[in-house]
């Protein structure tokens, strides 16, 4: 039973009063009732005063408030002290009261229920956290609760008419009872929607907590955790701490909202105050989560470090969330089979997160076996594995491995083209990928015809000065070029070129791309005064645009340094191939296609300037690159096959050069065909080793020959 309970009239309301205090309420008088001490109650008493109150079905539907009016006043209303001062003149009763070492947080709007049991749980689980299941989630907290002792305003300070308090009292002597307490538990319902985080006085109290280095922690009612494990994502969390506002913060007398937020505006100002709150509700919520993951067996350990990885990554700490990723993928349990989403999950995530650090080879690897575990669990043609196997073909013809990316292309385009329809702008990303593959393998005829179809698909469906049109048609001009098909090439480019200003400005990453496309072609028909004031013009937009590491930056950078070298331009165009190469092999590796194709130009630039055994060194690091990457019969790796024999060849290591020129030329034959013209340069040149006979002048002099007729000097 509850002190000297006195009855309530039916007449009473059941909203909260506005002359209910909260802890600082202020009043008219003063007197000796409002001074603070750190009392509190023992954990056990919560129980008793429900029982006392007639039990649970009471005070099932009433707030704090309503029972601060019920049943705390009419208790401590002959001598207007608080309830815990009134407990120990109650020889029964005084062993409930101690010196608090918690200090409760909580909003007086909040069922009283809640209350109670979220505190009362938070420490019985020894924890923050239990689920349904009945597994405790270990805080550190004591399991002993006998020594748990608590500071429930309710409880701890007096209900009745406050004195007026000095603004000292605000600033020092509360603010002290925390400090003194050491240790703070906040109440949080509903999780999602706090309603401390919208009172004035909570928030002082957190401030407080903060400012004196004490231990803060969050109590969730039974009903709100497993709610919480479920739901909890950074994106609900930032939403829900998105919405404190200390400014806007309320309280139940005006007079104590002023002088708190006066204190909080001159200590730290409200915005950081907000992020005060933002800082510790984070804090806690990694580590609630964090010991979830810790408590679990291996059956759902999986499951929840994806919920923490997540968690990690939606607020941008990608470190973390990599290892709790890789953590989850690499359970022994997990690698036989079971648990598959989980793993799923977490190569998805792993894949994107090495794939914007441009790490491709580790995201095709993560790919690969996140396309098998899809194609075993969901099917060949569930949408999650056509998706999977359209970002490995993109990864690897990012990585250079053309042939595979094209094998999954067109498996995948046929699939797109029986589930979604022709016209689909899925099938048509396919589509796209393959036609760039093809052209990367050097089957340029057949990439003219895919990128055709592609036009004109989504010219029709999406209409043609839509960006990804204009985009494709781009591409189809580099095609045309290549073939030699540059009146063409010209016409759609000037008009691509014209539509991307109309639409997106003369500075827009697509329209330097046509002004780069356009350089491009200007530089393969011999307009070369053309291409260079377009390709530096180029180059200039893009540095200020997109940086100096961008790679289309560095595109543009090429470009210009292929035109000064096939001008003879050799020291300018040494600059920016050294350049080039260094940039590309920060951002992309030094195994890249790209940064391959850069190596071996320096290698040619170096050639020219007679710089044989950089050439050399540079050329036979290069070849194994390529041939590894590439293939050793790939396009590229002859042409850099073909270099190494001439620069050799230009050194004097005869019997060397023979051997690279001749196994150059049976591959050249074999792949390209005997009437290529990159075959017959590899003819000429072992002819031409053959008539010097061993004399270096001879090979000297007809290198010079056929460079001065490339460059307009004969």
């Amino acid at each position: 039973m509850i002190l000297t309970p006195v009855s309530t009239p039916r007449s009473t309301p059941r909203s909260t009063p506005r002359s209910t205090p909260e802890p600082g309420a202020s009043g008219v008088k003063r007197s000796k009732t409002s001074v603070l001490t750190t009392e509190g109650v023992r954990l056990a008493y919560l129980n008793e005063f429900v029982k006392s109150c007639g039990g649970r079905f009471k005070l099932r539907r009433m707030t704090t408030a309503q029972v601060c009016e019920k049943y705390i006043k009419p208790a401590t209303r002959t001598n207007r002290f608080s309830y815990v001062r009134a407990l120990k003149t109650d020889k029964s009763k005084a062993h409930y009261v101690g010196h608090a070492n918690w200090f409760i947080s909580h909003s007086w709007d909040m069922l009283f229920l809640d209350v109670v049991d979220a505190i009362t749980h938070y420490f019985q689980a020894g924890g923050v956290l239990k689920e349904r299941s009945g597994t405790p989630i270990p805080n550190g907290i004591p399991a002993k609760t006998n020594d748990i002792i608590i500071w429930f305003d309710l409880f701890s300070y007096s209900q009745h008419d406050t004195p007026m308090k000095p603004p000292e009292w605000y600033s020092d002597t509360f603010p002290s009872i925390i400090s003194k307490i050491g240790k703070v538990l906040m109440v949080a319902t509903p999780w999602d929607d706090p309603k401390p985080l919208t009172r004035t006085w909570c928030l002082f109290e957190l401030y407080a907590c903060v400012n004196s280095n004490s231990t803060f922690e969050v109590a969730l009612p039974p009903r709100e955790i497993q709610k919480f494990l479920d739901e909890v994502d950074y994106d609900t969390f930032s939403g829900m701490l998105g919405r404190v506002k200390t400014e806007k913060s309320d309280a139940s007398v005006p007079a104590d909202r002023e002088q708190i937020l006066q204190i909080i505006r001159t200590k730290i100002g409200c915005a950081s105050m907000d992020r005060v709150v933002f800082d510790a509700f984070s804090d806690w919520i990694f580590r609630s989560v964090g010991a979830w993951v810790e408590s679990s067996d291996d059956d759902d350990r999986g499951h929840r470090l994806i919920t923490l990885a997540s968690l990690y990554l939606s607020k941008g700490d990608v470190r973390e969330a990599e290892r709790h990723f890789y953590d989850c993928i690499n359970l022994d349990r997990w690698r036989t089979g079971t648990n598959d989403r989980a793993i799923r999950d977490a190569l998805h995530e792993l894949a994107l997160i090495h794939q914007s650090r441009g790490e491709r080879v580790e995201e095709v690897k993560l790919l690969k076996d996140l396309l098998e575990r899809e194609k075993r669990g969901l099917g060949t043609n569930h949408q999650s594995t056509l998706s999977t196997t359209q970002r490995l073909a993109e990864a690897q013809r990012s990585t250079g491995d053309y042939d595979s990316a094209a094998k999954h292309f067109k498996d995948l385009l046929d699939r797109n083209t029986r589930i979604l329809g022709p016209d689909n702008p899925i099938r048509l990303a396919t589509l796209y990928g393959l036609a760039d593959v093809t052209f990367q393998q050097g089957h340029h005829e057949a990439s003219l015809k895919l990128f055709k179809e592609c036009v004109e698909r989504e010219s029709r469906t999406l209409g043609p000065d839509h960006p990804n049109s204009l985009s494709t048609l781009q591409n189809l001009c580099t095609v045309l070029r290549t073939l030699g098909r540059y009146d063409e090439s010209e016409r759609l480019l000037s008009e691509c070129l014209q539509e991307t200003v109309r639409q997106f400005g003369a500075n827009d990453p697509r329209t330097l791309a046509v002004l780069h496309s356009l350089g491009n072609l200007y530089h393969s028909t011999g307009y070369k005064a053309d291409a260079e004031r377009l390709l530096t013009d180029c180059l200039d937009r893009r540095t200020k645009v997109l940086g100096a590491d961008n790679t289309d930056r560095l595109a543009t950078m090429y470009s210009l340094a292929q035109m000064y070298f096939s001008q003879g331009r050799a020291e300018e165009a040494k600059g920016l191939f050294v350049e080039c190469w260094e940039r590309e092999s920060k951002i992309l590796g030094g195994d890249h296609p790209r940064v391959l194709a850069t190596m071996h130009n320096l290698c040619g630039v170096y050639d020219l300037l007679g710089d044989y055994e950089l050439a050399e060194t540079t050329l036979v690091n290069c070849l194994e690159k390529r041939s590894r990457m590439l293939g050793a019969d790939h396009p590229s790796s002859l042409t850099s096959q073909h270099l190494l024999g001439d620069v050799m060849l230009s050194m004097g290591k005869f019997e060397e050069a023979e051997k690279v020129l001749t196994e150059c030329l049976e591959r050249r034959t074999e792949v390209l065909g005997a009437e290529h013209q990159q075959t017959m340069m590899s003819k000429q040149l072992l002819a031409t080793l053959k008539e010097a006979n061993g004399d270096v002048n001879i090979v000297r002099d007809k290198k010079k020959q056929r460079v001065d007729l490339a460059f307009g000097r004969a």
